[in-house]
């Protein structure tokens, strides 16, 4: 493990060390990496000045929109959960919801501030600039939780232009 952690830690000070934001995704609240997790939070440490993003929409012990401390194969030392469960300091945190949001500060004792909310995916009607009849009509036929197959017709057209293809 701790081979690992130094050898990660000086590849994350080869990398970052030029970098004024870091964005980790998932790696700071999953048991999968724990070296990783361990260096980067000494590199953290080492470097207050970084803006540092932990974008979670996964953590161990959240399942099931519940906290779950006993899971089937998740058999962690008590230094290992420490290491998954405390926040890194002047971390900014990002939940996909209001529910996950407060499942992760519970878990890992975060303060609300330091926890802001971006949804999951995309307001559709609002990307596509839909109107409240075209809207209906997608609602209506489940087109949102269906699996479409789009069909494009690039090959009969002039330098297969897949925005005219998406017009027609």
């Amino acid at each position: 493990f701790l081979a690992i952690e130094e050898e990660i830690y000086e590849l994350l000070k080869r990398h970052l060390l030029h970098q004024d934001v870091i964005i980790v995704h998932n790696m700071a609240t999953l048991i999968h990496n724990l070296p990783f997790l361990s260096a980067f939070k000494r590199f953290s440490a080492d470097h207050p000045e970084k803006k540092i993003i932990i974008w979670a929409h996964d953590q161990t012990y959240v399942d099931e929109e519940q906290i779950k401390w006993e899971k089937d194969g998740v058999n962690l030392s008590p230094e290992q959960k420490t290491l998954l469960v405390t926040p890194i300091p002047g971390a900014t945190y990002v939940a996909i919801s209001q529910t996950f949001k407060k499942l992760l500060k519970e878990v890992m004792s975060l303060s609300d501030e330091s926890v802001v909310v971006i949804p999951n995916g995309l307001n559709f009607k609002r990307f596509f600039h839909l109107s409240e009849h075209a809207w209906h009509a997608i609602q209506d036929e489940h087109i949102l939780v269906s699996y479409p197959l789009l069909f494009s017709p690039v090959n009969i057209l002039q330098r297969k232009n897949l925005l005219y293809s998406l017009e027609v």
